[in-house]
């Protein structure tokens, strides 16, 4: 083994170790070894198939080769069978792409090497051996593929694969590899026709499918491979170069509509077996493309029929092959099948692609003549079969495509039922094997009786107004979508109709605006049967009197039940079940209780013998008035159930189909209801008079037995109200009297004034009880039937007399006060009563007195102040209190202060001058109760009684009056709604208390001791009515020094005495001084007195005092 194949060796045993899945490290690497000196026999089979039997230049094609171990030795996992690969090198080469890269080969060589480890390597020639793994053990099996390309610029022609066992490697990675060579006796071949073609056909339906009677095109092409026929061109246009013949094939029951494209290009037509034939002449090459329009059987057994449209050779084709000399004769390949070539079966594709051929002996092919079915033009031999490819279509054509089933949740209904709820289920049919973005849209159908209470639930879209439904999602066959209409209660309307669907469209869709339509017929409609029925069987309760009393006489009550209206489904012996149910107040009378059921069981009275309309069937029950209880009583027959059959085999139908009834009885005691209204219910010792209305109201209990009630009651007033009036009763209050009372809606009304007493204050109710009930009779001698007075109602109103006390209290925050000093706060409290009233909007005048040297600067606390007068809000509550402040300035002191200012007292004072509030309004007291018409007069005359010839009413009876015939009560016409009225809510002032406080004005006071003076004299000065304490300098006047020395007087802190002295500066003639407040207690006030300053003799001008 040469160091080249030990390098590959290697690397194979490296690469058979991933195959194999062993480790490379357990698998020795033996130097390079030729084969055992004698071949081997070996039982390996082989079968090789191709995806194309023929291809065009350029186009790719792939074989598949399989190895199987058919013997029963077992050469180890790790073998691999060498096997040779032949093909026809003059029309194919390996395809060297990597997406064709051949798969399945350990290696590549010859029967006793290899030459590349690569498994993606191509053959580098024809008969090389590919190595293959999978095979060693018995039944295993290799296999391996290859792609071939047919070579371009040569002419076509038909060759073969030859597939051969060759070698066996047992021990890949021994020591030695144990290689062999297959003896020749033990190998297996197999054999694949492939032709180069010369001419390239295609077939393809404008759609892959149809419905039944559908029109589809199908076009055709056909086209020579350019310099792949070697054939002679003959001279002169009228003399064909060849002669293509092709066969046309199609499904059954298909139907040609349009051939002109055929008859254009096929020499005029094709026959009625599908032959086209073209003739080329001028050596110009064929291209011909046509379209045929066929229409589909218009039925089919099964939904769907597949069949193929198919263009092939055809048997009479020829050409004239160019002259190469003499003939030379062949020997005889060894004997191939020809049918191997002529495996395009008219209409299948088995042969055209994918065609797997069975195994044979021998390793050299021919050409196989193919025998003509028409005499050939002189020189002319037949064009291969194989070398014209061939082309199919497949194309179905299909129906009932899209059933659809309809499902209903009740296929019967009645007025006010919930409805019916539709279930549409739309499949696209299993047995239909089309795949594809399928729309399908159909609209959901009803009977005009009932509507849908919304849109369906399930639909991809709706369309409100044409009320389509469109559905996706039915692509793939068993593919289903479910829709849901739900149908509101029927109205009052019943029939019977179908609820279903009918198709509107199938289209199959290309995308957002591309669609084709198909049979709107592919969708199967269904419907199904609905009917709304309504009490075809009535029922009726009848008491034989309305009400009762306590331990009265007993009840009767009659049920009928009439077959009123034949069903709109089948039934021929109905039979009713009614639950009979009553009130417990009543008790079955026993025996006989209930008569004339079949049956009654757990109060189930079950009716038969109602099969015919009118047929009618009556129950009568008998009830026992309670000893004592009162109240409401209900008779009730309801629909238990309705059948169809015998009560031990029947079917059900709806019990709504069956009425019900029931009728109302009372067992009563006589009651008269009292309403009391109080209006207003607020007032005061002056204010509103307080009006209490009673309305007595007496209901039917005793019907025509009794004329009317006498009615005593008693009225209860607080004490701070006195009364003013009664209407309507006899007596006064606490004790009333009222008569009639009458039956029924009418109202017997008292009212009742009264007014709040003086100081009357405080709340309370006004209440109403019942003393005593006597019924009248309406017997001739109006017997009176004393009934418990408990039977009277009662009512109870509040009522509030009011009477608040608004307090002052006015305060000073200082007195005395001095003239042009500090301002002076009065203050007022104003405070309401606790306990009181709440007094809503509550206003509160008050007037101010003052003296007139005061004057008003600034208040605060009131809502207003006009003049003298405040208005205070916000203390509607009992016990709030408001703050008033006013502020007074002081009056300036009199000048010139001679005579001296007495002091002035005066009182400041507040008084109330007003008080109101906001009441509630009035509420209006209802009007008397007027009583309703009677709706069904009775007869007049009665029953019994006659009007005679002077036509005057009698009764038979003698003891029997006859009442005075009845006038009709006309309606009442409403009046309008009464308004609340209103109540003037101003009150007594003199609930506001007063106040007032003196104050006191001085004005401070200075006088000279003396009237003249020289200077140099020391002289004194005397202050009355001044601020105790208070800090004061003096001046002369016109200067700005003080002077003096002050001297307070202990014993009246109100005057004070100063000493100064008189000097020489200060000038002669009359001189003031000025008094002064350092605090600002007082405005500055100038002596009583004036001091006349006269000179000294012989002073010297800078010296003080006497000397000189």
């Amino acid at each position: 083994m040469t160091s080249r194949n030990r390098i590959a060796w290697v690397s194979v045993a490296m690469t058979l170790a991933a195959v194999l899945g062993v480790s490379a490290a357990v698998m020795p690497v033996l130097p390079a070894a030729r084969a055992s000196a004698a071949p081997v026999d070996a039982e390996f089979t082989v079968s090789v198939s191709a995806t194309e039997a023929t291809v065009a230049p350029g186009d790719a094609m792939r074989i598949t080769v399989e190895v199987t171990n058919a013997g029963a030795v077992d050469y180890g996992a790790r073998a691999l069978v060498g096997v040779s690969v032949s093909w026809p090198g003059s029309i194919l080469e390996p395809s060297t792409s990597s997406s064709n890269a051949p798969t399945g080969c350990v290696a590549w060589g010859d029967e006793e090497s290899w030459y590349t480890e690569d498994p993606a390597a191509v053959p580098e020639a024809s008969g090389d051996v590919c190595y293959t793994a999978g095979a060693g053990s018995p039944g295993g099996t290799a296999t391996f593929e290859l792609s071939f390309v047919g070579r371009t610029g040569v002419v076509a022609r038909t060759g073969q694969f030859t597939i051969r066992t060759e070698a066996l490697v047992i021990e890949p990675g021994g020591d030695p590899p144990g290689w062999d060579v297959i003896s020749e006796s033990s190998q297996h071949s197999a054999f694949a026709p492939v032709s180069l073609a010369a001419f390239r056909v295609s077939v393809l339906p404008q759609v892959p499918f149809e419905g039944v009677g559908g029109h589809v095109a199908v076009y055709y092409l056909v086209r020579e491979v350019e310099g792949a026929l070697d054939a002679e061109l003959q001279e002169g246009a009228d003399t064909p170069d060849y002669e293509l013949d092709l066969q046309l094939t199609w499904p059954p029951g298909f139907t040609v509509v349009d051939d002109a494209g055929a008859r254009e290009n096929c020499n005029g037509g094709f026959s009625a077996a599908g032959l086209c034939t073209i003739t080329v002449s001028d050596g110009t090459a064929i291209f011909a493309s046509f379209m045929i329009e066929f229409a589909a059987p218009g039925s089919i057994p099964s939904k769907q029929s597949d069949g193929e449209f198919a263009i092939a050779a055809g048997p009479n084709g020829w050409y004239y092959p160019p002259f190469e000399g003499p003939a030379i004769a062949i020997a005889p390949a060894p004997a191939v099948d020809t049918a191997l070539f002529r495996t395009r079966g008219i209409g299948s594709g088995s042969g055209a692609r994918g065609a797997s051929f069975a195994a044979a002996r021998g390793s050299d092919v021919g050409t196989a003549a193919v025998p003509l079915a028409a005499p050939l033009p002189s020189g002319a031999v037949p064009i291969p079969v194989a070398w014209v490819m061939s082309d199919t279509a497949s194309f179905s054509v299909a129906r009932d495509v899209f059933p659809i089933t309809v499902d209903l949740d009740t296929d019967v209904g009645w007025p006010g039922s919930p409805g019916v709820v539709a279930t549409y289920r739309i499949s696209h049919d299993p047995d239909v094997s089309l795949a594809f973005d399928a729309e399908v849209e159909f609209r959901p159908t009803w009977p005009a009786f009932i509507h849908p209470s919304g849109s369906p639930e399930g639909c991809n879209g709706w369309d409100p107004v044409e009320q389509t439904c469109l559905l996706t999602g039915l692509d793939e066959p068993g593919s289903s979508q479910t829709v849901t209409l739900r149908f509101a209660s029927p109205g009052e309307e019943i029939g019977e109709g179908m609820i279903g669907a009918e198709g509107v469209e199938v289209r199959q869709s290309f995308g957002a605006t591309e669609n084709r339509p198909l049979p709107v017929e592919w969708i199967v409609p269904q419907a199904i049967r609905y009917v709304v029925d309504f009490e075809n069987f009535t029922v009726d309760v009848a008491l034989d009197r309305e009400f009762g009393w306590p331990a009265g006489p007993d009840l009767m009550v009659e049920v009928t039940v009439t077959y009123a209206r034949g069903m709109k489904v089948s039934a021929d012996s109905p039979f009713v079940g009614l639950r009979l149910d009553w009130t417990e107040l009543l008790g079955l009378a026993d025996p006989p209780g209930v008569e004339g059921c079949d049956s009654y069981v757990d109060s189930v009275c079950t009716i038969t013998g109602l099969e015919a309309e009118g047929d009618q069937r009556v129950i009568r029950l008998r009830f026992t008035m309670p000893d004592a209880d009162v109240g409401p009583a209900t008779v009730s027959a309801t629909a238990e159930f309705l059948r169809n059959g015998v009560p031990n085999d029947y079917s059900e139908l709806p019990t709504a189909w069956v009425g019900s009834d029931s009728e109302d009885y009372e067992v009563r005691a006589p009651r008269i209801d009292v309403a009391l209204d109080v209006s207003p219910q607020l007032s005061w010792d002056g204010g509103p008079i307080v009006v209490a209305q009673i309305q007595l109201t007496a209901d039917d209990l005793l019907g025509e037995r009794i004329d009317h009630y006498r009615v005593r009651i008693s009225v209860d007033v607080p004490g701070f109200l006195v009364p003013v009036s009664v209407d309507g009763c006899l007596g006064a209050a606490p004790d009333c009297v009222v008569e009639p009372v009458l039956g029924g809606s009418g109202a017997a009304v008292v009212t009742m004034r009264f007014r709040v007493a003086p100081d009357g204050k405080g709340s309370g109710q006004i209440s109403v009880t019942g003393v005593e009930l006597i019924a009248v009779a309406s017997d001739k001698a109006g017997t009176e039937y004393p009934l418990p007075p408990e039977w009277i109602g009662a009512d109870e109103e509040p009522v509030e007399a009011i009477r608040p006390t608004i307090g002052l209290d006015l305060t000073l925050d200082h007195d005395p006060g001095y003239t042009g000093g500090e301002q002076l706060v009065v203050t007022t409290t104003v405070t309401r009563e606790n306990p009181g009233a709440k007094l809503d909007g509550l206003v509160i005048g008050l007037d101010f007195e003052w003296a007139g040297y005061l004057t008003r600067t600034t208040q605060t606390g009131c809502a207003t102040f006009a003049g003298t007068t405040c208005t205070v809000k916000g203390l509607d509550e009992p016990g709030a209190s408001a703050v008033v402040r006013l502020t007074f300035a002081m009056p300036p002191p009199t000048l010139p202060p001679n005579p001296i200012q007495a002091p002035r007292t005066d009182d400041l004072a507040v008084d109330g001058v007003s008080l109101s509030f906001d009441p509630p309004p009035a509420k209006p007291l209802p009007p008397p109760t007027v009583p309703d018409p009677d709706p069904d007069p009775p007869t007049w005359p009665p029953d019994g009684c006659y009007i005679n010839a002077d036509g005057v009413c009698v009764c038979e009876n003698q003891s029997q009056v006859c009442p005075p015939e009845p006038t009709s009560t006309p309606t009442p016409t409403p009046g309008p709604e009464p308004q609340p009225e209103p109540v003037d809510g101003t009150l007594p002032p003199s609930w506001i208390g007063q106040d007032r406080e003196p104050f006191t004005v001085l004005q401070p006071n200075l006088l000279f001791s003396q009237s003249v003076a020289t200077p140099g004299d020391g002289i004194e000065a005397f202050g009355a009515f001044l601020p105790p304490n208070a800090r004061i300098t003096l001046r002369w006047e016109g200067a700005s020094p003080t002077v003096g020395t002050q001297w307070p007087n202990p014993a009246n802190p109100t005057e004070g005495r100063w000493s100064l002295v008189v000097l020489r500066w200060q000038g002669v003639g009359e001189q003031q001084l000025v008094m002064h407040s350092e605090d600002g207690l007082f405005a500055d006030v100038p002596t009583s007195n004036a001091l006349l300053v006269v000179p000294r003799s012989a002073m010297g001008p800078d010296l003080v005092g006497r000397g000189g």
